[in-house]
């Protein structure tokens, strides 16, 4: 991961204040490690569509795990935690094996920012303001398009376009989450789009009326309404 030796890695990784929370975006969709280099692996699998516990209860985790208390010590690789900044968090070096089970490119990319993070350098700034209304217009202009194509009823459409943002609503979309979708909204809207971009947003007619979609939980403050957002 770095010319470091590797023990003097594993040192920093486990002396480093962990309480600090660092964002990273990966294609739209915002990541988040500790200060100490642990990263989110729930937040991860989900913005995936993967669970992590699939991986962390797999043969392969348990025997990279049982590798690492062999070379290193019997540190902690992994946490559980609940609440705020819940979810399993790995160890730096259980994090780029899990990484690369979700996907190669994926992998390559956390274990850089693993690695600057360890470094103590700082990582690119993320614009994690909340949008507004006013801001999410382009995502409700595009709405009609969407339902023409697909026939699909629109909180649905809603689930599928937040889901894609890898935000749980609409009015939970950060401007990153924006800026990663407006460009694919305008070439549905100008009918531009391609069968990449339908499949970024997993949604089809046969998606949308019994595929996976449908199993997303739908909140009723996500449903456009100018005057319901704007209270």
């Amino acid at each position: 991961m770095s010319g470091h030796p590797p023990h003097e890695l594993l040192a920093e990784a486990t002396s480093k204040a962990s309480g600090a929370l660092i964002t990273a975006e990966y294609e739209g969709k915002i990541y988040s490690f500790r200060a100490d280099g642990w990263f989110n692996a729930t937040e991860a699998a989900k913005r995936r569509g993967k669970d992590a516990h699939e991986w962390t209860r797999s043969q392969e985790a348990a025997v990279y795990i049982a590798a690492l208390e062999r070379k290193y010590g019997n540190f902690p690789y992994l946490e559980t935690k609940r609440g705020k900044r819940g979810g399993t968090w790995l160890h730096p070096k259980l994090a780029v094996v899990f990484t690369r089970w979700i996907d190669i490119d994926f992998a390559l990319w956390a274990d850089e920012k693993i690695e600057i993070i360890l470094r103590g350098a700082p990582l690119p700034t993320v614009d994690d303001r909340l949008t507004t209304p006013t801001d999410r217009i382009p995502l409700h202009m595009a709405l009609p398009y969407i339902y023409q194509r697909t026939g699909a009823c629109f909180p649905k459409i809603y689930v599928a376009i937040s889901a894609a943002a890898g935000a749980d609503d609409f009015p939970s979309m950060t401007m990153c989450n924006l800026a990663f979708l407006v460009p694919l909204m305008l070439r549905i809207k100008n009918q531009a789009d391609t069968q990449a971009d339908w499949d970024l947003l997993h949604i089809s007619g046969k998606a949308l009326r019994g595929g996976a979609q449908l199993e997303l939980t739908f909140a009723d403050s996500a449903l456009y309404n100018p005057t319901k957002e704007a209270s």
